[in-house]
């Protein structure tokens, strides 16, 4: 059976570059000098990381607030009663997210 390397903690690769090699290759993009992909290959920058956010800040913190209220009235709030909430209020918006589908969204 194969072995599963098990990485050590503290080497994720979030940002295995220097803040200044961050600059150079902003510079060189904005110059014109690389392209964004060439930048991701000589840098070692990712393009892109991870998926965008579903929500803006303001729906967050309205989210956030409704929680504050129903807890100060002395209603208990479980992790399912808020996605409900959040999955009535996509519905209600009537924006379509592929990370919902048609159930409730998972944390």
């Amino acid at each position: 059976m194969p072995r599963n390397r098990m990485k050590p903690l503290g080497t994720r690769n979030n940002a295995n570059y220097s803040p200044e090699t961050l600059e150079e290759c902003l510079e060189a993009n904005k110059s014109g000098e690389l392209t964004l992909r060439s930048t991701e290959t000589v840098g070692r920058i990712p393009r892109k990381v991870g998926r965008g956010k579903t929500f803006s800040d303001e729906e967050e913190n309205a989210f956030e607030q409704h929680l504050i209220a129903l807890s100060n009235y002395g209603f208990p709030v479980v992790e399912t009663d808020f996605r409900y909430v959040v999955k009535c209020y996509v519905d209600k918006k009537g924006v379509h997210i592929d990370k919902f589908k048609t159930k409730p969204p998972k944390l």
